[in-house]
């Protein structure tokens, strides 16, 4: 990973998107499918980062998922039934 999580500040909270998995994109090969966003595609559980310091990251991370992943808006869908808005990295079309 291109930067140290530890150093942002923040915290993990558990939800899901939909979207369905495939195996494309760089990350498939290590065990991380990519994903293609769906509003009627299925649930994918996962977590989201929720840090106040993340945007002046965003150039860093753009540049360590690179040219096969956008970075684009996504409802997350939180357990404690809150439904935020947040920012993903999905699978270019």
């Amino acid at each position: 990973m291109p930067l140290s999580w530890s150093g942002l500040g923040g915290s993990w909270k558990a939800g899901y998107i939909r979207g369905y998995l495939q195996q494309r994109g760089w990350g498939a090969e290590l065990g991380s499918p990519g994903i293609q966003l769906s509003d009627s595609g299925e649930i994918v559980p996962g977590y989201v980062f929720i840090s106040e310091n993340l945007p002046q990251y965003w150039d860093e991370l753009d540049a360590f998922e690179g040219d096969e992943y956008q970075r684009i808006p996504v409802k997350v869908y939180l357990e404690n039934g809150q439904t935020i808005e947040s920012l993903v990295y999905a699978l270019k079309d």
